[in-house]
C-alpha cells in the first residue's frame, strides 16, 4: 500500500502560484502616525509613572538614603538594608507570609473558578443550567456579538440565538 501524497497542480514556468486569502494592505502614513500615537502615549505614561519609579525604588534600596537628605549624598550599602529588615524587624516575617498567602489566593481561586466555568460552558445546554443566566449571556456576547439576545427585543436577529 502506497502512502504518497497527490502531486501539486503544475504551474507554468516563471509564473507565481495563485495567492489565497486576503490581499496584503500596507498602512498609510496617517495610519502609522495614529498607531504610533495610540501605542506611544500610553507606553510613555506607563514607563514614566510605573517603571521608572519601580526601578528607582530598587536602586535606592541599596543605599543608605534616609529620604530627607539629597539623593546624591547617599552611599551604597549593598544588601545591608535587606539583612536588617529580615533580622532586626520582627513583623517582617508574618507580613511576608501573609503577602504570600494573598498572592497565592488571588492566583489560585480565580484560576480554578475560571477553569470550572469553562468546563461547564463547554458541555451541552442541559448541563449549563447550573450557571447563572448572566454568565451564559456574557458567553453569547463574546462568541456571537451580532446575535446577542437583548431583553425586550423582538427582532429576528436577536431571536436567532
Amino acid at each position: 500500500m502506497s502512502t504518497t501524497a497527490p502531486a501539486a497542480p503544475a504551474t507554468p514556468t516563471g509564473s507565481k502560484p495563485p495567492r489565497r486569502g486576503r490581499k496584503v494592505h500596507r498602512l498609510s502614513t496617517r495610519d502609522k502616525i495614529a498607531l504610533t500615537v495610540m501605542a506611544g502615549v500610553p507606553a510613555i505614561i506607563v514607563i514614566g509613572l510605573v517603571w521608572v519609579p519601580a526601578v528607582m525604588t530598587v536602586l535606592v534600596s541599596f543605599t543608605n538614603w534616609d529620604g530627607f537628605t539629597p539623593l546624591r549624598e547617599a552611599k551604597g550599602v549593598g544588601f545591608k538594608n535587606y539583612t536588617d529588615v529580615v533580622t532586626n524587624y520582627p513583623p517582617f516575617k508574618p507580613a511576608l507570609v501573609h503577602n504570600l498567602v494573598w498572592l497565592g489566593f488571588t492566583f489560585l481561586v480565580p484560576t480554578v473558578l475560571g477553569i470550572f466555568m469553562a468546563v461547564l460552558l463547554d458541555r451541552e445546554p442541559a448541563r449549563r443550567a447550573a450557571l447563572p443566566d448572566g454568565v451564559l449571556h456574557a458567553r453569547r456576547a463574546v462568541a456571537r456579538p451580532h446575535r446577542l439576545h437583548l431583553a425586550g427585543s423582538s427582532t429576528a436577529a436577536t431571536r436567532a440565538c
